[in-house]
């Protein structure tokens, strides 16, 4: 060996030594000084390049690494480092080009092959990329990092149980990995354990504990685990500790909506729209939060641009960004919230189609046990909700000698009188809060139901994964859900010939099936006080015309507000009562009103919740209820019929529309119904001035409580028995599903 050699040599082991000891400056001494002994030698360019790297001098490396390997084409290392550099300067092609020459100069480098794989991945190319994570674990048997990035992949295609085993092998080979907890947390997600999900999350922190992305996923967890208190206080931590964190906002900005704080969600809503502007909900987030507040500001110009890119998306045949029940909300046409609904159901079925081939298997091994008809009710609001008001009579009406019922509540056990009846009643209450996907698909169809009846469709925290796994052989959607669920998973949809008639049809993905009277049940032994005590109990004047609409803020809207306005402004000294929302939407409204020339002091609101009973005799304070145009009262107008107060409605063009009218005529009042909202003004003024005329009513509504349908709990239940019948009978023909008149 010469002298000259041996020099180089000793500078380039001093240079590598200096590279382990984290001093790159050191290092790119002794590789300058080698160069100066062997010019274009193509180890010390390469080394150079990676000191170069190390040291933020980008430039430099690429131009040392590229002198390599024109020296050495051969050379693998070199090839990737520059590759890397093209990847982290986002040339993501430049960086697959490179990785490609390296493997062709050396085909067995695993390392080319993980970083390869990465490119592919950042470019879409998931296949290519798994492809490559498994070349280098061949290569490469004990390579964590490949085993890592290969079971993120699978996650990233859907195939979660493949990624576990992947992932649990990662961590064999490396049990302080942060990413692989994380990733493994991920894939538990995906496999709907967000317990599992929780223990290795908390794992990823205790090895990192600035690891933002495991501790946003640790609050989605602990969320789905119900514990919304504890996932709140991590997103507020997270939005400080990274303010412009698109997605850390966005999950606050979620939790705050669940929690009816407008207010802070709309301030999260602004920030979301701000830093993920392409995000697929944040738009119909925003406009939702400003209707929950009553701003209506820009909203005509905001539901018309929001509207043309849901539109666009649908055309693609991609998501909608919007959901389903903030398309009723927003009273889009039937056509757009078909489209919306069948989108969203679309990804509902793709998730659930694996345990819904299992589950059709299982059908197919057990026939269907003898007996009466099985039918299960699946409801997160069997507690002091309005779906319980109205339902909480109807458990123990059904024939128990032709009907095993069911009742699966993933809802809160709030100890009211109504989750109490309704679980004593019932001849089988399941409290299913516990239970994820699997498992609860699987006790429903091993309780053998029949026909699964869904009462949340797309409203709140609801379970249509269940639905989309296909639980039961004949599913149904009734009362809570005032649309479509665009599926093909649900066979009827249980309306009436007014919310649903035929005209209807192809509005729906379900074939409808029209009970007669109305599709809504009511419960006759609704107790309602003796007294609420006198008007100015509650606010109200002693005189003058007190018109109300009790209901929820997000049915209010500038169409019908300026109705109402001109009601007021046609009554002297009456009032329009209403439900509160919050000090925001107080204010707003009264607002709006002083911009129409009403008296802000002239809008009313209700304060404090009541115990029912009271709260009914409270709305019959009240002279008469205006319904809301796009979304009617449901319940809060049944509330209002069952206290004696007469409802006013106009029907629009969809379900959500149309319940005032469909109630109105199952009670006996169809005069109340108007046909269009000038004559809704003129009626709503004439009622005003003729007390005689309003008491009639009134008295007919008495009357009503024993003799109209709408309050006959029995009928309703035998005319719903009737529809469980039909369209079992159906399902027994073997026929596909079909339109079905329920005869009284």
């Amino acid at each position: 060996m010469t002298d000259i050699q041996a020099q180089a040599d000793q500078l380039f082991q001093l240079g590598a030594i200096a590279i382990e000891q984290g001093r790159p400056a050191d290092a790119l001494a002794h590789f300058d000084s080698g160069l100066a002994l062997r010019p274009g030698d193509a180890r010390f360019l390469h080394a150079r390049g990676e000191a170069c790297r190390s040291l933020g001098r980008l430039a430099e490396a690429t131009e040392c690494l590229l002198a390599a390997v024109q020296a050495d084409p051969s050379l693998a290392a070199a090839h990737n480092t520059l590759g890397v550099l093209h990847l982290d300067s986002g040339d993501v092609a430049g960086a697959i080009a490179r990785f490609t020459v390296g493997l062709n100069a050396r085909p067995d480098y695993a390392r080319l092959h993980l970083n390869l794989g990465r490119a592919l991945q950042i470019r879409g190319e998931s296949a290519g990329a798994i492809s490559c994570y498994r070349e280098a674990i061949r290569l490469a048997p004990d390579y964590a990092i490949a085993h890592n990035n290969l079971g993120a992949s699978l996650l990233g295609q859907r195939q979660p149980r493949e990624a576990v085993a992947v992932l649990r092998r990662a961590l064999e080979l490396e049990p302080q990995y942060p990413e692989a907890h994380c990733n493994l947390g991920n894939a538990w997600q995906a496999l709907d354990d967000p317990a599992a999900a929780v223990a290795c999350y908390q794992e990823a922190l205790r090895l990192r504990p600035d690891y933002f992305n495991a501790r946003l996923q640790l609050g989605v967890a602990i969320e789905s685990l119900g514990q919304r208190p504890e996932a709140m206080s991590i997103y507020e931590s997270l939005v400080q500790m990274q303010p412009n964190s698109g997605e850390a906002w966005q999950r606050l900005s979620l939790l705050l909506m669940a929690s009816n704080q407008w207010d802070r969600a709309r301030t999260a809503l602004e920030r979301v729209a701000t830093l993920l502007p392409d995000a697929d909900r944040p738009g119909g987030n925003l406009l939702h939060a400003k209707q929950m507040l009553c701003d209506w500001s820009n909203r005509q110009a905001d539901l018309e641009s929001l509207g043309r890119t849901v539109d666009s998306r649908l055309a693609r045949g991609e998501p909608a960004g919007v959901t389903p029940f903030y398309a009723i909300v927003f009273a889009w046409p039937a056509a757009r919230q078909l489209g919306i609904a069948r989108a969203e159901s679309r990804l509902l079925g793709v998730k659930q189609e694996s345990l819904r081939q299992d589950l059709a298997i299982e059908r197919q091994r057990q026939p269907r046990r003898p007996g009466r008809l099985r039918i299960g009710y699946l409801s997160g609001d069997f507690y002091d909700h309005a779906v319980s008001h109205l339902t909480q009579g109807m458990f123990a009406l059904h024939n128990r000698e032709q009907f095993e019922v069911f009742a699966y509540s993933f809802g809160p056990d709030d100890g009211s009188s109504y989750r109490w009846r309704i679980q004593r009643e019932c001849e089988h209450f399941v409290d299913v809060r516990t239970m994820r996907t699997h498992a609860l698909a699987h006790r429903i169809a091993a309780d053998g139901v029949d026909i699964l009846v869904d009462m949340m469709g797309f409203s709140g925290y609801s379970r249509l994964e269940v639905m989309a796994a296909r639980a039961a052989p004949v599913q149904v959607s009734w009362l809570a859900y005032p649309g479509t669920t665009g599926s093909d998973f649900i066979d009827y949809l249980f309306g009436d010939p007014l919310i649903t008639p035929p005209e209807s049809a192809a509005d729906f993905s379900e074939q409808l099936v029209r009970l007669p009277h109305s599709y809504l049940i009511t419960d006759r032994e609704q107790p309602v006080a003796a007294s609420a005590g006198q008007r100015r109990d509650q606010g109200l004047p002693d005189q003058g015309f007190v018109f109300a609409c009790i209901n929820n803020s997000y049915k209010f809207e500038p169409v019908i507000f300026d109705v109402w306005m001109r009601i007021l402004s046609q009554v002297p000294g009456s009032v329009l009562w209403l439900k509160s929302g919050s000090a925001t939407m107080e204010a707003n409204l009264r607002r709006e009103a002083e911009a129409r020339g009403v008296a802000a002091d002239r809008i009313l609101f209700t304060r404090g919740i009541l115990p029912k009973p009271l709260h009914l005799a409270r709305l019959a304070l009240a002279d008469l209820f205006l319904d809301t145009h796009f979304y009617n009262a449901h319940t809060t107008a049944a509330d209002a019929l069952w206290a004696g107060l007469p409802v006013l409605t106009c029907p629009g063009p969809t379900f959500a529309a149309r319940v005032g009218a469909s109630m109105l005529t199952a009670v006996g009042l169809p005069e109340l119904i108007a046909p269009d909202l000038e004559r809704y003004e003129a009626l709503a003024v004439e009622l005003a001035g003729d007390p005689t005329l309003l008491a009639r009513l009134r008295e007919r509504l008495r009357e009503g409580r024993t003799t109209a349908p709408l309050f006959d709990t029995p009928r309703f239940v035998r005319n719903l028995e009737r529809g469980y019948r039909a369209v079992w009978a159906i399902h027994e023909a073997g026929a596909p599903p079909r339109a079905i008149d329920v005869a009284d």
